[in-house]
């Protein structure tokens, strides 16, 4: 069994950005892909990152097709925000860190099954 420890590394990430993120309707699928990004965000201390979808498609195990309509969403919520460089591989990314500026991406379903 993994028993990690703090000197071994670790990636911070602000107390605010994560109460905002478990409470935003986010798929699985954006939820992990914004897990790949704060990993090298914060942990290079960055303010953007080169990411070709299909390497962030290898780090989550998903299809890269599936990744690039998840990728879409975030940028559309204005959670992310992304640039060509030119080629159709690699994406500039960059995570927006104002999150009251986030919009949801999915509607909220309260506890007895509508819409909110």
């Amino acid at each position: 069994m993994a028993s990690p420890k703090k000197q071994n590394g670790y990636t911070y990430i602000p107390d605010g950005i994560l109460d905002r993120a478990v409470k935003i309707n986010l798929s699985g699928t954006q939820f992990r892909i914004l897990s790949i990004l704060w990993r090298y965000f914060y942990a290079a201390d960055t303010e953007f990152y080169f990411l070709s979808e299909s390497f962030i498609a290898k780090e989550i195990y998903e299809p890269v097709d599936g990744v690039a309509v998840a990728i879409n969403g975030l940028s559309q919520a204005n959670i992310i925000f992304f640039s060509d460089n030119g080629t159709n591989h690699l994406r500039e990314i960059s995570f927006n860190e104002s999150h009251d500026t986030w919009i949801d991406p999915l509607p909220t379903i309260d506890n007895r099954g509508g819409s909110n």
